[in-house]
């Protein structure tokens, strides 16, 4: 994906799962660059920018790996699944 450059910011549109907060690590081009939150916990779609300023525009591979999957009830009790849905991925300046 074309991004960098004055076109810092990632555009994310996705369903955050409950309970909320639903986290993402960003790497680009195999780099740690930071997170993305989704904090709405409302199971509805929102939109979330990040900025990642720094690097230079041109093509670059942009991962998005779910940070916090796994949620326990009661703290220290039983594991469940959380999920997110991303359904749009764009950049702007």
């Amino acid at each position: 994906m074309y991004f960098g450059g004055s076109y810092p910011n990632l555009h994310l549109i996705g369903i955050a799962d409950r309970p909320g907060p639903v986290t993402m690590n960003i790497y680009i081009d195999g780099y740690y660059r930071g997170q993305m939150n989704w904090s709405n916990n409302d199971n509805k779609r929102h939109l979330a920018i990040g900025s990642f300023g720094g690097i230079s525009y041109g093509a670059h591979a942009i991962c998005i790996e779910f940070q916090n999957d796994y949620w326990q009830y009661p703290p220290g009790g039983d594991e469940y699944d959380r999920n997110f849905y991303l359904d749009v991925l764009g950049v702007a300046n």
